[in-house]
């Protein structure tokens, strides 16, 4: 049964999300009809979300015919954002690893040929390498079925973000998604003859309340918890992996102060940090903001107080004896000589932490 882009996303929304570039497309290098979709940083950074926004996450279909190439999980929150559903304590989840890789999503090209795409690109190193992969390895041992979309993450030692997976090169299968429903395949029908790795259920069957309070395990990144009843996930990232992510990416309270003390844009530099970090971000961004408009505000109204004190008439020397009493006085004399105050005051507010901020890639992770 063919599945259209219609059937799954408003064409009307998808057009003006493309637009607003909350969303992008990226044309498959052979057939540029074809076309995989993803959320962009501003999306994420600005909190965008909607039901086409969600569906973007390596969604691939054909311009000319509408047909649906591949339909992956929608997106999905960690557990503490305010977008993650919310579910009663009694209600029955199923737990699994989150694995520390790239996701790989499974689709065959107008040729025929089986193809692995990462959720914003077709020719990613990930993409290539999972093409490889899977034509070299696997294509030919199994009967998936084409109405499905099959998910892996895909895990080498060159795609290596965080957790150390001791040399293991394969593609990991996720999961199984209904390409016209939407809904995940329960994962005893999913894989079929798959020959490859599949990656295990931990828990089935348990209370959400239960799947929360189940211990962090050394050396992985956390669960993905899924309630079947709601067709929804969420992830929970555990402590001590977030902790190793920020140092690897040198997420600090510093690099953001660098990044506003330099007038850049934040939102450029910020948002593809993982999504974890952003609230965390966002408050930091927001304190800083806040100091330094607090200074700044008042170092003037000191300066127009000074002023209109002394008069029309007055030297330096008496500027100086009004400013000396106030703890401003720094940033005064830059205001009575016509400087701007602007990289005094940031200097005055500067916090200790790393400086350096490692992007990744958000097209292919």
């Amino acid at each position: 049964m063919t599945t259209y882009i219609d059937d799954i996303v408003d064409l009307d929304e998808y057009r003006s999300m493309l637009q607003q570039k909350y969303i992008k497309e990226q044309s498959h290098p052979k057939f540029p009809h074809i076309v995989v979709c993803n959320y962009t940083d501003s999306c994420v950074w600005e909190g965008v979300w909607n039901k086409t926004t969600l569906q973007c996450r390596g969604l691939i279909y054909n311009t000319v015919t509408g047909e649906v190439l591949a339909r992956p999980f929608t997106k999905f929150f960690n557990i503490e954002q305010p977008e993650a559903p919310k579910w009663g304590e009694d209600e029955l989840v199923e737990v699994t690893d989150k694995l520390d890789g790239s996701l790989g999503i499974l689709f065959w090209n107008p040729a025929g040929e089986p193809e692995i795409a990462t959720r914003g690109s077709f020719i990613s190193d990930q993409a290539q390498w999972g093409t490889e992969v899977y034509q070299g390895k696997f294509d030919g041992t199994w009967e998936p079925d084409k109405n499905n979309t099959y998910l892996f993450e895909l895990i080498y030692p060159e795609n290596r973000i965080v957790v150390d997976y001791e040399g293991m090169q394969d593609m990991v299968f996720l999961a199984a998604i209904d390409k016209k429903t939407g809904k995940t395949i329960p994962i005893k029908d999913a894989y079929g003859d798959w020959g490859g790795p599949i990656r295990p259920t931990l828990e089935d069957g348990i209370t959400y309340k239960e799947a929360l309070a189940l211990p962090e395990r050394e050396g992985l990144e956390g669960y993905v918890i899924f309630n079947p009843a709601r067709e929804e996930y969420v992830k929970l990232k555990f402590s001590a992996y977030k902790e190793l992510h920020r140092i690897l990416t040198n997420t600090s309270t510093k690099n953001i102060w660098e990044v506003l003390s330099t007038n850049q844009n934040p939102e450029e530099v910020f948002a593809s940090a993982p999504d974890e970090f952003h609230v965390w971000m966002k408050s930091v961004i927001s304190d800083l903001t806040a100091q330094f408009d607090d200074i700044k505000t008042k170092a003037y109204e000191a300066y127009g107080d000074i002023v209109d004190e002394l008069g029309k008439e007055y030297t330096r020397k008496d500027f100086a004896e009004k400013a000396n009493q106030t703890k401003y006085s720094k940033y005064l004399f830059l205001i009575f000589d016509g400087h701007n105050i602007d990289e005094q005051v940031w200097r005055s507010i500067k916090p200790v932490g790393g400086v350096t901020y490692r992007i990744i890639d958000s097209d292919s992770n």
